[in-house]
């Protein structure tokens, strides 16, 4: 679950006491790899208010890119293909963009 974590199948199987056969049996269990993705969910999901806060600093220093991805996720962003082609953009119910 940790990206950082770049031991090998050896090295997990040896670090966790169990053979290389039972891995991989473990892999298509679908149980076991619906605990996998709860464990990675949790990590993820408390990765989340760093990644807000990277974005507000983005959106601080005006990144477009930064502030179009905050105001799409939010729901405020209304695109226009007019609009996109002449790289405006439209914020929906705000007069104008976030401070």
């Amino acid at each position: 679950m940790d990206p950082e974590d770049d031991r090998t199948v050896s090295q997990l199987c040896k670090d966790f006491n169990i053979s290389r056969t039972t891995f991989y049996n473990w892999q298509h269990d679908s149980e076991f790899m619906g605990y996998v993705e709860c464990l990675v969910d949790n990590y993820t999901s408390s990765m989340i208010p760093k990644a807000w806060k990277q974005i507000g600093k983005k959106v601080d220093e005006g990144n477009m890119e930064a502030i179009r991805m905050l105001l799409e996720v939010k729901g405020k962003l209304q695109k226009d293909s007019a609009s996109i082609s002449n790289n405006v953009v439209f914020f929906a119910g705000e007069d104008e963009l976030p401070k």
